[in-house]
This record gives structure tokens, sequence and C-alpha cells, in this order.
């Protein structure tokens, strides 16, 4: 599914945090549960537990965590015209685990 590359408005370029990526409400609804509150990450080869916060299921559909946001600082995916954040892909490996990648 394509994500993008979303900012909380006030991100630590050294710690990644305030960074993550934005899902649409229908790739929400169609790939998560809120019986799973926990997702898994694959962001270069490494895992990252993230737990969707109860927002999540409302209106502020973000997985966020810094090691997401370090990844997207190291690839200089954070750089874009205000108002068109970057596209990336999440690709499903696993029931609730899933890849996060560059759109090619």
């Amino acid at each position: 599914m394509e994500v993008k590359v979303w900012t909380n408005g006030k991100p630590n370029y050294e710690t990644g945090s305030g960074f993550g990526v934005r899902i649409a409400r229908k790739d929400r609804d169609s790939n998560f549960l809120q019986s799973q509150p926990i997702v898994r990450l694959l962001v270069d080869d490494e895992v990252v537990e993230v737990e969707l916060t109860p927002s999540f299921w409302r209106k502020c559909h973000e997985i966020r965590h810094q090691k997401i946001g370090k990844w997207i600082v190291y690839h200089g995916l954070h750089k874009a015209s205000k108002g068109y954040p970057n596209k990336l892909l999440l690709e499903r490996t696993m029931s609730n685990e899933y890849k996060l990648c560059q759109c090619k």
C-alpha cells in the first residue's frame, strides 16, 4: 500500500522523533485490526515494533517511531514541498508485519 511521509511539524532530525508514515483511511481499515494493537515494521532489515495509538483508529492514522524517522531522514525523504509529502510503500510480509520501502 502507498503511504506518505508524516511529520508532527516539529521533528527532530537527529533522534527521528516527530516522524512517521500516514496511512489512508481505507488502507488502515482493510489492513490493520484493532485487536492487534502492535504492528511490526521492517525498516532496513531491522524489525521495529510499534504500538498503534487509540487515535490511529480515529483521525490520526499515522504509524510513528524514532527508527522510522531516522530512516526517513537518512534517505532524505523528509525533503519535500509543503503539502506534497514523499510517498513510500508499506508491503505486507506476514499477517501483522510490513516492510517500509521507497517508491521506485
